[in-house]
């Protein structure tokens, strides 16, 4: 055991992985050995054994095998987890349409879902990731969400990954039906601090048109749903200063000003998160309330 739990065990690993990709049994074996070994292994021994090609290789070598795309994704969210240096490496040999064309072949399997979510996630960590690739991780996610929206932990990971991968709208192929799924997921699991924590997030971003600097008009419809989560979650600050940031980018908008002014709850969900939490949330709403008090003037 010892001998194959050391850096050399790896490569060789690696190694049989990429000659034998086409051998089922051998690639089973070798990914099942991988989730084991990565932990403990050298990244410069993933890096020269050609471990992310590998694990690629093997994926593309059996498409319509379920349990090597679920194997060969967690493999890849394990190597990209261990180096930044590895995630660019995974994502310009092709790792990301890898991973989402697996999910897109298996969009019923929730297993499918979760490794591959995780895995685009972790690789929105890496700089090299461009626009046209992270607009295809995106699609995959919502895909997933959308095939699995009353599984919490499908959208626990979705919302998450999506605060990180949509820097704006403008990486967002159809914004309005990513929004409509982001307010969907909200309220299906209301309950979860955690998915509405990331949810906000994602809205932060994709409500902003970076190039353009225009910003999403919301109806009364929307506005509900922010501060369902305000009133639900009103003792957890990330859930409140996402809310709250939120809220404040809405109102770069004049006509979402009128929209917020008209909301019965939301002056004194304002204040009370200032009452509950201190530090950057407490300026956030300070300076929101002043900009709903001069609109009402």
């Amino acid at each position: 055991m010892s001998d194959i739990c050391s850096c050399g065990g790896a490569g060789g690993i690696i190694s049989a992985l990429y000659n034998l990709s086409q051998d089922r049994l051998v690639v089973c074996k070798a990914f099942l050995a991988l989730t084991n070994l990565i932990g403990i292994c050298d990244p410069a021994i993933l890096r020269e054994s050609r471990g992310p090609k590998s694990v690629l290789c093997a994926m593309e070598a059996h498409p319509s095998d379920l349990s090597i795309q679920i194997r060969g994704a967690t493999s890849l969210w394990n190597i990209a987890s261990s180096h930044q240096s590895l995630q660019k490496e995974i994502v310009q040999s092709g790792g990301i349409n890898t991973i989402s064309e697996a999910m897109g072949t298996f969009i019923a399997s929730k297993q499918m879902q979760e490794k591959g979510i995780i895995s685009l996630w972790t690789l929105a960590s890496s700089p090299s990731l461009e626009p046209a690739v992270t607009a295809c991780a995106i699609e995959s996610i919502t895909d997933a969400v959308s095939a699995h929206l009353t599984c919490a932990q499908i959208c626990q990971h979705g919302m998450g990954a999506l605060s990180m991968l949509a820097s704006s709208k403008a990486v967002v192929k159809d914004t309005a039906i990513v929004i409509d799924l982001i307010m969907s997921c909200m309220w299906m699991h209301s309950y979860s601090a955690s998915i509405q924590q990331g949810a906000l997030a994602a809205l932060s971003k994709i409500s902003i048109d970076q190039p353009t600097n225009r910003i999403l008009e919301i109806t009364p419809e929307d506005l509900d749903v922010v501060t369902s989560a305000m009133r639900t979650h009103l003792r957890v600050k990330d859930v409140q200063e996402n809310a709250i940031i939120l809220i404040r980018s809405f109102t770069y908008c004049p006509k979402n000003i009128r929209v917020l002014g008209q909301n019965v709850f939301l002056v004194g969900l304002i204040k009370s998160a200032m009452s509950n939490f201190r530090g950057s949330l407490r300026v956030n709403a300070q300076d929101l309330l002043r900009l709903l008090a001069s609109d009402n003037q």
